[in-house]
């Protein structure tokens, strides 16, 4: 309980902090490429109105 206190009073700090603050997304550059788990490459154009799951680690 005495760890749970800290990390609760955190996460009410915070969202105290970020409440009522717009979000503006932004476009992505014409730069932008990704490369697919599959080898498959993208660009933003492709990307552009669908969902993302980012993963930082590709298997080799």
């Amino acid at each position: 309980m005495r760890r749970l206190l800290p990390f609760l009073a955190a996460v009410a700090l915070l969202a105290v902090a970020c409440r009522g603050k717009p979000f503006t997304p932004f476009p992505l550059p014409a730069s932008f490429a990704v490369q697919r788990m599959s080898g498959e490459h993208l660009t933003a154009a492709q990307m552009r109105g669908s969902a993302w799951v980012v993963n930082f680690w590709l298997p080799t």
